[in-house]
């Protein structure tokens, strides 16, 4: 396997144990270093495959609060509820390490800032 796909199996894993405790999360996925992490909302009722809704204001506010840490993220899939992760393929273990704990950090912002919108 190629370096991108390690390290996007390396990341695409951590998510994925970090979307286990937030339900906002509804799927990981990605190929090599191109990942998206889509932002659900659970409160709502499931569709008929067994998905949430998809959530568009809580992506946008996570690609906000990754811009204040310094992360630039795009936003993706349909009507902008996947954040999009598109690091250079020269991006060391560190710097992942550091995506990583911005996202994460993001993502628990924008749900609490989700919480006190409520």
């Amino acid at each position: 396997p190629t370096r991108a796909e390690e390290l996007g199996t390396r990341l695409r894993a951590e998510l994925t144990r970090f979307a286990t405790r937030h339900a906002s999360i509804g799927e990981v996925r990605g190929q090599g270093l191109m990942i998206g992490v889509e932002a659900v909302d659970p409160t709502l009722p499931r569709d008929p495959v067994g998905a949430h809704p998809p959530h568009p204001e809580l992506a946008h506010r996570v690609r906000t609060e990754c811009l204040r840490r310094g992360l630039i993220v795009e936003l993706g899939g349909r009507l902008d509820t996947v954040v999009r992760l598109l690091p250079p393929l020269t991006i060391t273990d560190q710097e992942a390490d550091s995506v990583l704990e911005r996202l994460c950090e993001a993502w628990e912002a924008a749900e609490a800032d989700e919480g006190s919108r409520s």
